[in-house]
């Protein structure tokens, strides 16, 4: 939002298109402290692996803490005799599943989240982007919307780490919202102009 120059009366390259909410000064001086603040390079790199797309993503809005993740799968008891039993090919494939949890000292209630649920969610929300996000977000994301069923996972991965800053979950109401990181999105719509002014 700080970064977004609709406020300075301008839709994309045309300036002069509606009456500015702020001077082209104050938008400056603003940005500089956004640079100021930053306390990390724009876009994350993913892990090569990780089964966590919203890993250092997801944070509980109730306490305002990056959620943990965790996955699970229940272990036999050494202590009982196990009798070997044949299991079907899918079920040995399947993984644990997986969650993401409030884990502060007190944990907030409802915060648990089924992290295929919540991911599943984000990736409908970035493939199909909303109204109301910058113009230059909606370009970004509607460009990338056409490559998502053909990624392979690691660079799926990459994209979301590239375009979101971070994922605000609020588990009582069972809903979220994603905050783009808009320098990286501003790069890259940049890129996808290819310098073209139209």
């Amino acid at each position: 939002m700080l970064r977004n120059e609709v406020y300075l009366g301008r839709l994309g390259e045309v300036a002069n298109t509606h009456e500015a909410i702020i001077d082209a000064d104050m938008f400056s001086k603003v940005s500089a402290i956004v640079d100021e603040r930053r306390t990390r390079p724009p876009g994350r790199r993913a892990k090569e692996g990780d089964l966590f797309l919203l890993r250092k993503l997801l944070r509980c809005v109730r306490c305002d803490r990056l959620m943990t993740t965790s996955s699970s799968r229940a272990l036999p008891d050494p202590a009982r005799p196990t009798f070997k039993k044949k299991k079907k090919k899918k079920e040995e494939e399947k993984l644990p599943p997986r969650y993401y949890r409030c884990r502060g000292k007190n944990a907030c209630a409802g915060s648990q989240v089924s992290a295929e649920a919540i991911e599943q969610r984000v990736l409908s929300w970035l493939k199909l982007p909303p109204e109301g996000i910058s113009p230059e977000a909606h370009a970004v994301l509607t460009k990338c919307s056409h490559i998502w069923a053909v990624l392979f996972p690691e660079n799926v991965l990459s994209l979301i780490a590239e375009l979101i800053w971070e994922v605000q979950w609020d588990g009582p109401n069972d809903d979220f919202t994603v905050v783009l990181d808009e320098i990286a999105i501003s790069q890259l719509y940049e890129s996808l102009r290819g310098g073209d002014p139209s």
